[in-house]
């Protein structure tokens, strides 16, 4: 793995706050710049996803813009950078309250009895396992017992590194391919 460039640490001042309140282009894409792969590195320690660093990142420009130009000086401007590092926790720390949130309501959502089913539903239960059926049958041998360890048997994926003779790292480019491949089969069947 590449080593993260090193970056250079910038120094604050009012003149600087100054300018992203006035909403100047080149002091805001500086701003986005400079500190995109800083509140990335620390976005990773909460999030897995791309799309939710992606998110938090967003939102914590949003905040911090929002808190420059209120009208309220920032009294230590020498301190921004920390200002902004407080913004992303405190943005990260929500998006992991509601991600929990929605994980709890999923899991008493799949709790239901399953008398609950209508007939219809059923009907087409049955069809989607037919047709994920077909698809992993035309899958290479490889795909196939990748996705069906891991989706449908649920195994460890510690233990699938052992099995398959990968890095972590590896198993999970493995799994993109894999599950790449399923939706371009199932494309092909015209299923989407």
């Amino acid at each position: 793995m590449a080593a993260a460039p090193a970056l250079g640490f910038l120094s604050f001042d009012a003149a600087y706050l100054k300018s992203l309140q006035r909403g100047d282009p080149e002091t805001e894409q500086q701003f986005v710049d400079y500190f995109t792969p800083l509140i990335h590195r620390k976005l990773r320690r909460y999030f897995r996803m791309r799309h939710l660093i992606e998110d938090a990142t967003q939102e914590t420009f949003l905040r911090v813009l929002a808190a420059v130009r209120s009208g309220k000086t920032i009294r230590h401007p020498e301190r921004f950078g920390a200002f902004v590092h407080a913004v992303c926790g405190h943005v990260a720390m929500e998006m992991v309250r509601h991600e929990q949130r929605l994980v709890e309501l999923k899991d008493e959502h799949d709790e239901r009895p399953a008398e609950c089913r209508s007939p219809l539903s059923l009907v087409e239960g049955n069809e989607a396992r037919q047709i994920v059926r077909l698809v992993l049958a035309d899958l290479p041998e490889f795909d196939r017992e990748l996705l069906v360890a891991i989706f449908l048997d649920d195994e460890d994926r510690k233990v699938l590194t052992r099995r398959f003779g990968v890095s972590h790292g590896y198993l999970r480019v493995l799994l993109h391919r894999g599950k790449r491949s399923f939706i371009e089969q199932l494309e092909a069947r015209h299923v989407t």
